[in-house]
């Protein structure tokens, strides 16, 4: 993993317009048969969760990660494992929560990945396949009409992250890690590299989360006026 991989390249392109059109096609045939509905639901449930216990073995045993740099304490990673809850459970509360988190942090990582190797690579491959189904299933219980997130639920959401911000930040000081990089900027080129020096960078990405945040909800706030007017 030397970080040579080809941004915006036609494979990594290719993989970013796969993923949408996976979930509207998956919620599209759970809306012409019902009956479908949770099949898919548990499929991809399953599936995600075989995909993460699958990259943390291959960081274990093939790459010889220690266990302090696998912990679900980036922003992304916490996303997965609330994804497979919420697609489990249908909870409300946790579908708010993830769903800000999911559709911002997983494809910011996707966009521009950290440490991968071009394709066809396993290992980047196992990275849009997990980081993607994530996307997937969150498309997939929107579109279908199962889940949809409250009108507050960009607020809760974004408090939920300043909450698990400060774990984390009390993680990587006891543990000496940078999860969600709030020790230093990543090593590859990305977006914090436009908000300023650390820790200018953190409180920058804050009022991006809430612009990120406010974007999301936007189609919701409008159907609900709509559907009120």
């Amino acid at each position: 993993m030397d970080g040579t991989f080809p941004r915006f390249g036609a494979a990594h392109l290719t993989a970013l317009a796969i993923i949408p059109m996976a979930g509207y096609l998956l919620a599209r045939t759970a809306r012409q048969n019902p009956r479908l509905e949770r099949p898919i639901q548990f499929t991809l449930a399953a599936m995600l969760t075989i995909a993460t216990v699958s990259w943390v073995l291959a960081l274990v045993w093939h790459y010889n990660v220690g266990w302090k740099w696998i912990l679900p304490l980036q922003l992304s990673d916490a996303s997965i494992v609330l994804t497979v809850l919420v697609t489990l459970t249908l909870n409300q509360w946790l579908f708010d929560v993830v769903f800000y988190w999911g559709l911002t942090a997983v494809p910011l990582a996707m966009l521009m990945p950290d440490i991968l190797e071009p394709f066809p690579d396993p290992f980047t491959i196992s990275f849009f396949v997990l980081h993607g189904l994530v996307v997937v299933i969150l498309l997939y219980l929107v579109w279908s009409g199962q889940m949809r997130p409250r009108p507050s639920a960009a607020m809760r959401s974004f408090l939920a992250l300043n909450a698990f911000m400060l774990l984390v930040l009390a993680v990587n000081l006891l543990l000496g890690t940078n999860y969600m990089y709030l020790m230093e900027k990543a090593s590859q080129p990305s977006p914090l590299d436009y908000f300023g020096p650390w820790p200018w960078y953190i409180v920058t990405s804050e009022f991006v989360a809430m612009a990120l945040f406010g974007l999301l909800g936007l189609p919701f706030r409008r159907a609900r006026a709509i559907a009120a007017g």
